[in-house]
C-alpha cells in the first residue's frame, strides 16, 4: 500500500497550512497522474478526514496509524510550515514512479479540474430554511473576544439574527451559558461547520484570521469579515497590505507558478507568492480585513461595516 501523510500530531499541523499547502500538493500530484485515488491519505486527526473523502478512497488519521516499514510513504509534513515553503523547489528529491515531483509545479495548476478537486469536501446535506451568520471563535479571554460577545448580543437582541458559533471548546466560552435558546447554535464539529459555510443561507462569516476561518475561501460565496487577535500587528499589517494594496488578489490566486522560484521571491519585502498563500480563494466570497487598531471597539466597527455594505439588511 502507498501512503501520503498530509499532517500529523508530531509536527506543525495548523488547519490553514494543511488546506493551502499539503492538501494542495496532493491535488496537484493527483491531477498530473503522479499518484492515484488508491493512495491512503493520512491526516492529523479524525475530524479532518472529510477534507479528502470524495477524492481518495481510503483516509486514515495519525493517532492510530501503523505503517509497515516496507510500505511506500510520501511524508509532506515538512511543507506544513510556510517558513519551509522554499523547499518546494527541492521536491525533486521525492520521486513517484521515477518522475520528479517538482516538474508538476511549473504548470498552470488553476485548471477546472484542480478547482473542482480543491472544493471537493465531504459535507453534510443540511436543511435549514432561514438565513444565518457563522462566527468562528478561538478560546481565549482577551478583550477582543469580549467585543465579539457584544456583537453577538446586538445581532440577537436588536436584529433577531440566528447565529452558529464554531469553537473547538465552545462549552468553555463565557457566552455558552448565556444563550441556550433558539437564536444560537454551538458546534465543535469541523465537518458540520464547513457544511454550514457551504449552505446558501449563510450570509456572513466573522472569524479571527486562522485556518478555521480561511477554509471558507473554499466553500462560502457571500461575505467574510476577518479580525486579528492572536497575531501581532506587523503580521496583520503585512496580510492586509498584500490583500488591499497594489498586490492584486487575482494575481495571487491565478498566477500559474505561484510557488515556483519561492526562494527568489522570498527575498522580496512584499512577496505576494510566499507571504500571501493563505489568500488563495476558490469562491466568489467578498473579504474584509479589520485593522487591529479597531479591536477595542470591534463590535461597533463590524456593525457599521455590515450596514454600509448592506450585508444583512440591518
Amino acid at each position: 500500500m502507498n501512503y501520503i501523510i498530509t499532517s500529523s500530531n508530531v509536527l506543525f499541523s495548523n488547519l490553514g497550512h494543511e488546506i493551502f499547502l499539503t492538501r494542495k500538493i496532493i491535488i496537484v500530484l493527483l491531477e498530473n497522474n503522479y499518484i492515484n485515488t488508491n493512495y491512503i491519505i493520512v491526516t492529523k486527526n479524525n475530524d479532518r478526514k472529510f477534507l479528502y473523502y470524495g477524492i481518495f478512497k481510503t483516509i486514515s488519521y495519525n493517532e492510530y496509524l501503523k505503517i509497515d516499514a516496507k510500505e511506500i510513504v510520501i511524508d509532506l509534513n515538512c511543507y506544513m510550515n510556510s517558513a519551509h515553503f522554499v523547499k518546494i523547489n527541492t521536491l525533486k528529491k521525492l520521486k513517484v514512479r521515477g518522475n520528479t515531483l517538482n516538474e508538476v509545479f511549473t504548470k498552470d495548476y488553476m485548471t477546472p479540474t484542480h478547482i473542482k478537486l480543491s472544493k471537493n469536501f465531504d459535507l453534510h446535506n443540511i436543511a435549514i430554511n432561514k438565513k444565518f451568520i457563522i462566527i468562528h471563535l478561538k478560546l481565549n479571554n482577551s478583550e477582543t473576544i469580549k467585543e465579539i460577545y457584544k456583537l453577538i448580543n446586538i445581532l440577537i437582541t436588536k436584529y433577531n439574527k440566528y447565529i452558529i458559533i464554531f469553537c473547538n471548546e465552545y462549552k468553555n466560552l463565557e457566552i455558552y451559558n448565556n444563550y441556550q435558546d433558539n437564536h444560537i447554535l454551538f458546534t465543535n464539529d469541523l465537518q458540520l461547520y464547513c457544511s454550514y459555510l457551504n449552505n446558501p443561507n449563510c450570509e456572513l462569516l466573522i472569524s479571527e484570521w486562522s485556518g478555521g476561518g480561511q477554509i471558507c475561501q473554499f466553500l462560502l460565496n457571500t461575505h467574510v469579515i476577518y479580525y486579528y487577535d492572536f497575531y501581532p500587528d506587523w503580521y496583520m499589517d503585512l496580510k492586509t497590505i498584500l490583500y488591499e494594496s497594489s498586490i492584486n488578489e487575482n494575481t495571487i490566486r491565478d498566477h500559474p507558478n505561484w510557488w515556483v522560484n519561492a526562494e527568489e521571491r522570498q527575498q522580496q519585502t512584499l512577496s505576494s507568492f510566499t507571504k500571501a498563500w493563505d489568500h488563495l480563494t476558490y469562491t466568489n466570497i467578498k473579504k474584509k480585513f479589520i485593522p487591529k487598531k479597531y479591536n477595542n471597539n470591534l463590535h461597533n466597527y463590524i456593525i457599521q461595516y455590515i450596514k454600509e455594505n448592506n450585508i444583512l439588511n440591518l
